[in-house]
């Protein structure tokens, strides 16, 4: 942490100057570098392999290049190379890493940056004869930008409370603290779903309307087709719409009052409104269903059948006011795709995925992108690991 603390002027100068969260990612797979490394340094990646642990690279920043013959002219001063795989179905996020050639003095070094707190797993490691050189050539897979809690941490040592802390917490490099009662936290935040649903096939939401809310349009349900007709979407899978089955085959009601079917809906009054979806059969696509819910503060999924379901694409997609999210039957067994079936929903903190089998499914890209708020990250999605 004293490392991270004498650097960060520049980390600050790069995310807020050269803005390196808006560059792209790299489309490269295979990435090199070549480097210096102290024996004790490098005894401990060793180490860790052989435990079959995660090795974190202390550096703030860490740089690494797609042009293998550029790498390795550095060897004449090195003892390490690395070769980085960079596996896009484990789904990055923006500011794990980027290619750095539009701001750089140098774009023909094509150099890839990685950002604070990046995670590797180490999958080889042989001794090798390059270019004449004895090297260790290291093999690693990268996981993403990934933040121990390190106040809960045993394995690390407690960051104090300090200005630098506080910094860090401003730039996104360690999760803000949370705390069970505070009473500045945001209403929506307090008001979870406590009601017992005994029902089959219903899903119960709760959302919180403003008094800047009443007598406005308030989308409380989704489909493919109402979210294309809003995004100017043109699609050629007509297996992805779903809305009619949606109109179809949901009821809906709000506090116990049965409505007539609309995606949108306009409150009369400030304050917390619980709404049920009943479904009259199972349906096989479900995606995009509460896509641009961003009224939406809970919802239990526990009563609500998917053994059947092939498509969960985007289903919470854009849902940023979503916090809590009750997934404990969630069943994933006939999924194809749950492609960004998360992302943009920066209030969440917790998924539960243990009975979901989620791991098994074909398409999981991006499924967390822009989660900021998980108190769990992920690690790999091959695994579903958490930690």
């Amino acid at each position: 942490m004293n490392k991270f603390e004498n650097h960060l002027p520049f980390i600050k100068a790069l995310y807020e100057g050269v803005r390196l969260k808006y560059l792209s990612l790299s489309a490269d797979k295979i990435l090199y570098r070549a480097t210096k490394m102290p024996q004790i340094e490098l005894e401990k990646i060793k180490n860790s392999f052989i435990k079959k642990q995660l090795i974190f690279f202390s550096k703030p920043f860490l740089s690494f290049t797609p042009d293998m013959q550029f790498s390795k002219f550095f060897l004449r001063e090195s003892s390490v190379f690395f070769i980085l795989e960079i596996d896009n179905k484990i789904g990055y996020n923006l500011m794990s890493h980027c290619e750095t050639s539009q701001v750089s003095l140098f774009p023909n070094e094509r150099e890839v940056l990685f950002f604070p707190f990046s995670a590797f797993e180490i999958k080889e490691i042989n001794e090798k004869k390059i270019d004449g050189k004895d090297v260790y050539e290291i093999k690693l897979l990268y996981l993403g930008k990934y933040i121990k809690d390190i106040e809960n941490s045993k394995n690390e040592i407690s960051l104090p409370d300090s200005e630098f802390k506080k910094q860090l917490m401003d730039l996104g490099l360690i999760k803000k603290e949370s705390k069970e009662y505070n009473d500045d936290r945001p209403k929506e935040t307090k008001l979870l779903i406590k009601e017992i649903n005994n029902g089959k096939n219903i899903i119960i939401s709760e959302i919180y309307i403003s008094h800047q809310d009443i007598g406005k349009d308030i989308q409380i349900i989704n489909s493919y087709e109402n979210y294309s007709k809003k995004q100017s979407i043109d699609t050629k899978y007509p297996e992805y719409y779903n809305d009619k089955d949606i109109k179809e085959n949901v009821e809906i009601k709000i506090n116990g009052e049965k409505i007539p079917f609309s995606y949108m809906y306009k409150f009369k009054k400030e304050g917390k409104y619980k709404i049920e979806y009943i479904f009259k059969k199972e349906l096989a696509n479900i995606n995009h269903m509460f896509c641009g819910c961003w009224k939406l503060i809970s919802l239990d999924l526990s009563n609500f059948s998917t053994q059947n379901v092939i498509n969960m694409d985007y289903l919470f997609y854009d849902c940023f006011s979503l916090i809590s999210l009750n997934l404990s039957n969630l069943n994933t067994q006939s999924a194809n795709s749950v492609k960004d079936m998360f992302q943009g929903c920066k209030s969440l903190e917790n998924i539960n995925l243990a009975n979901s089998h989620i791991q098994n499914v074909n398409d999981k890209s991006s499924m967390l992108y822009d989660c900021n708020s998980l108190k769990k990250k992920v690690l790999s999605l091959k695994s579903l690991k958490f930690e």
